[in-house]
């Protein structure tokens, strides 16, 4: 019994085993690889998405910014203005010819008015208030020269004029003669006249006539 469990181990030692097969497994690179790839497609996709976003954004930023003074500039119209009908190309033409008419009787007065008596100009106070119906009567009235500060005075010499004559008067609040400003102003007595007439229209300031003492007396 026991020879035969020692033929038993011989024979089991002299048997040979099949050689194994090293598994193959595959590399992370190999695994990974393509969804990473993905992952950086779409990552770069949402980066661009975002960028345009971000451009958008300032664009609309400056589109709300124009619109914006836009709406503002109609608001100050609609409370500056009270149109009582939409205007025509007939009183678009009837104003241009009242202008030209009014520019043209300013700067070509007779030379007989410049030999008026010495008067005194001042700037007057703040002006009253008035109610809504005269604020309309006047507006509905024929136009009138306004001073510098409107810019509808066309000559730009004259508008120089005009301002150094407002400027010379608001230096001197209690007024000056025609004189003083021919010396203030280094202007034309004739060009100066012109001026106070335009600035007198407009309700800018207030003509004051002085009665002339005779020294003689």
């Amino acid at each position: 019994m026991i020879a035969e469990n020692e033929n038993l181990t011989q024979r089991t030692d002299n048997v040979s085993l099949p050689a194994v097969e090293p598994i193959l497994r595959p590399s992370v690179d190999t695994i990974l690889g393509p969804a990473l790839e993905q992952l950086n497609k779409s990552i770069r996709n949402v980066s661009d998405k975002y960028e345009k976003l971000n451009d958008l954004d300032g664009a609309l930023i400056d589109f709300n910014r124009s619109f914006g003074s836009f709406l503002f500039g109609l608001q100050a119209n609609n409370e500056t203005i009270h149109w009582k009908h939409s205007p025509t190309d007939q009183s678009v033409r009837q104003y241009i010819t009242q202008k030209q008419q009014t520019t043209t009787n300013t700067t070509h007065l007779p030379t007989t008015q410049h030999k008026e008596a010495i008067t005194d100009v001042s700037v007057p106070a703040a002006p009253s208030t008035s109610t809504e119906n005269k604020a309309r009567k006047r507006r509905s009235t024929a136009p009138k020269p306004l001073p510098v500060k409107k810019k509808k005075i066309e000559s730009k010499v004259e508008n120089g004029y005009t301002q150094k004559v407002l400027e010379a008067l608001i230096a001197h609040p209690n007024g000056l003669s025609r004189k003083d400003l021919v010396k203030a102003t280094d202007i034309p007595q004739p060009k100066v006249i012109d001026c106070l007439q335009v600035l007198n229209r407009s309700k800018v300031i207030t003509t004051i006539k002085v009665p002339i003492i005779n020294n003689n007396l």
